[in-house]
C-alpha cells in the first residue's frame, strides 16, 4: 500500500496518514522498493499452520510403505491412533498427492524368490561377456498359455454418465475365462523350430515327448557339428526325472539358471546301460531266433534276413500291375518307377 500509494504521486505525509505509521517506515519500504530488496515477510505466515508437519509427512510415509495397499481411510485410522489431534480424510488425500504417493496399477511380472533372483543373477553374469557369434550357436525354447478372451482392467475410456452401460463402453466377459490354448515353441538364430499345441498342462511325460520327437532332430539338423546348445529355464517339467534322461541321450547341454549344470550320475548311469544292452540284445536275439527257427542253416538265415513286409509303393503308382511281387518293384529303373 505504501508503495502503491506513493507511486500515485501522494507525499510521505500523506501516506503515513492513509497508511497509519510512521514517516521513518514509509521512507525505509519505499528506498528499499527502489533499491530493489524489498520483501515481503509476511507472505510465508499466511494462513492457518498444516495439520501435518514435517514429523507427520515421515510417519505418513512409513504407513504407506508398511502397507502399500492401504487406503486413504485405514492410513487416516493410522495416523490418528494415538495423535493430540485427528486429520480428516481429504487432509491425508493431500499430503499423499503432495508427497508424491498417488495410487497406481500393480506391475505384471513373474513371481520371483530370493533364490530365483541369485540364480537369474548369476546366469547373467556367467553370459554377460558372450559375443553374438557365440549365442548363434543358442536354441531358445519356452511353452506359453494364452488366453482366449481375457481383460486385464488397464483400458480406459472416456464416456458421459448416460453412457455407462453403452455397448461402446463395455469390455464384455465370458464364463469361465473363454479358454486358453498352450504352445510350445523353439527358435534360434539359424532357423525357425516347431510351434507345438500342448493338450491340457505340460508335464514331464509331454515334455519328454517333445525332446525326443522335436528337439533331437532339431539340433542334428541344424548344429550337425555338435555344436549346439539348447536353452530351457528351470520348470518342474522341465526339470523332471523323464527329461534329464532324455538330455543325457541327446548329450546335448542346456543353458540353465544354474551355474554348472551337470547331468546326474544315475541318468548318465542309466543312458550307458541302455547303449550297452541294445549292442548285446541284438545280436543274441538273433542267434536265438536262428537256433529256434525250423529248417537247415541256409533255410534259417533267409527266412530271417527277408523282409516280412512288402516293399513300398512309388509315389505315382496307380497300377495294380505296379504293386510289388515277392519284395520287388516291377521295373528296377527309378527314373520309370517315378514316371508310373
Amino acid at each position: 500500500m505504501i508503495i502503491g500509494f506513493r507511486a500515485k504521486g501522494g507525499s510521505i505525509s500523506e501516506t503515513a496518514e492513509f497508511v497509519n505509521c510512521s514517516r521513518a517506515a514509509v521512507v525505509k519500504v519505499y528506498r528499499a522498493w527502489q533499491n530493489g530488496t524489498v520483501q515481503n515477510q509476511r507472505r510465508g505466515k499466511c494462513g492457518a499452520p498444516r495439520a501435518i508437519d514435517d514429523r507427520g509427512e515421515r510417519r505418513l510415509r512409513r504407513c504407506v510403505r508398511a502397507d502399500r495397499r492401504a487406503t486413504v481411510e485405514q492410513l487416516t485410522t493410522k495416523m490418528n491412533q494415538g495423535a493430540t489431534k485427528s486429520v480428516s480424510q481429504s487432509t491425508i488425500q493431500r499430503t499423499l498427492l503432495r508427497l508424491g504417493l498417488r495410487s497406481r496399477r500393480l506391475v505384471r511380472a513373474p513371481m520371483l524368490t530370493a533364490v530365483h533372483r541369485r540364480r537369474r543373477l548369476e546366469f547373467a553374469r556367467q553370459y554377460s561377456s558372450w559375443t553374438s557369434t557365440e549365442w548363434r550357436q543358442v536354441a531358445f525354447s519356452d511353452e506359453s498359455r494364452f488366453m482366449l478372451h481375457r481383460t486385464d482392467g488397464r483400458w480406459r475410456i472416456r464416456r458421459e454418465t448416460s453412457e455407462r452401460n453403452h455397448p461402446a463402453t463395455i469390455a464384455g466377459t465370458v464364463q469361465a475365462g473363454g479358454g486358453s490354448i498352450m504352445v510350445w515353441g523353439m527358435f534360434s538364430w539359424h532357423s525357425l523350430g516347431s510351434l507345438i499345441i500342448v493338450e491340457g498342462t505340460m508335464d514331464q511325460y509331454k515334455y519328454a515327448s517333445v525332446l525326443a520327437d522335436h528337439v533331437h532332430p532339431y539340433m542334428r539338423i541344424v548344429f550337425p557339428q555338435d555344436d549346439g546348445i539348447f536353452q530351457q529355464d528351470n520348470a518342474r517339467c522341465h526339470t523332471a526325472a523323464s527329461g534329464i534322461f532324455i538330455f543325457s541321450l541327446i548329450t546335448y547341454k542346456p543353458v540353465t539358471y544354474n551355474k554348472d549344470y551337470e547331468y546326474p550320475g544315475w541318468a548318465v548311469f542309466i543312458g550307458w546301460c541302455m547303449a550297452l544292452s541294445s549292442m548285446l540284445c541284438v545280436p543274441v536275439y538273433f542267434l536265438y531266433q536262428i537256433f529256434m527257427t525250423p529248417g537247415t542253416l541256409k533255410q534259417r538265415w533267409k527266412i530271417l534276413t527277408t523282409p516280412r513286409l512288402p516293399m513300398a509303393l512309388p509315389v505315382h503308382a496307380t497300377d495294380p500291375d505296379d504293386y510289388p511281387k515277392d519284395g520287388k518293384t516291377k521295373t528296377n529303373n527309378h527314373y520309370e518307377t517315378s514316371k508310373l
